[in-house]
């Protein structure tokens, strides 16, 4: 999944932040508990003000991906 968050992530830089928090490290334990993440992979799309518009689990493709960014551009 790293090589197509990459891409994603220069694709829609300017436009989207995108953060990767490795579960794994104490300092994160806190937003990992905060969106109940449980499984690698874990997508949480959070709006400006820390809401959780969607959050979904597991492997993805990279359409998948840029459909479901563009789509929470729009709103």
């Amino acid at each position: 999944m790293a090589p197509i968050v990459d891409r994603l992530t220069k694709e829609f830089a300017g436009k989207v932040d995108v953060k990767v928090i490795d579960v794994d490290q104490q300092a994160n334990q806190e937003l990992v508990a905060k969106f109940k993440i449980n499984s690698i992979p874990t997508f949480a799309f959070i709006d400006r003000n820390g809401n959780v518009l969607e959050l979904f689990v597991g492997g993805t493709s990279e359409e998948t991906l840029r459909q479901k960014i563009q789509d929470l551009e729009k709103k």
